[in-house]
């Protein structure tokens, strides 16, 4: 990736959705990015159990940071929840590309979806 503009994509993902950050990031991995989310330092060490629940002022400033660094944000399930809509709200803001995936029910493979109401 020498040279490369950044290629650092956000992962955004709901409590229900938690559990797919792992394909999500995959994916992004498969697609020439470097996956990050927050608490993705945890879970590469293992040294504290994530939760979905998990924030706090550092985890904000982390999310900021992330989000102001990638190139890209992408929303895994559907947009629930006050961070998740600050997530969107902050990409919008940096101009960075937004893509929604959905789980799929074939072992949890992830779709990408155009069609996205954001106003919920």
């Amino acid at each position: 990736m020498s040279g490369a503009k950044n290629r650092m994509v956000y992962i955004s993902v709901s409590r229900k959705n938690f559990g797919h950050r792992f394909k999500a990031a995959s994916m992004a991995k498969d697609r020439g990015f470097l996956p990050v989310y927050p608490n993705i330092v945890a879970d590469l060490t293992k040294t504290v159990k994530v939760s979905a629940e998990a924030s706090g002022p550092s985890r904000d400033a982390e999310r900021l940071e992330q989000i102001r660094k990638a190139a890209e944000i992408w929303v895994i399930g559907e947009i629930a929840g006050d961070e998740m809509k600050e997530d969107i709200d902050l990409a919008k803001r940096f101009g960075r590309k937004i893509r929604y995936f959905r789980p799929t029910s074939q072992g949890g493979e992830l779709l990408e979806v155009f069609d996205v109401k954001e106003s919920e």
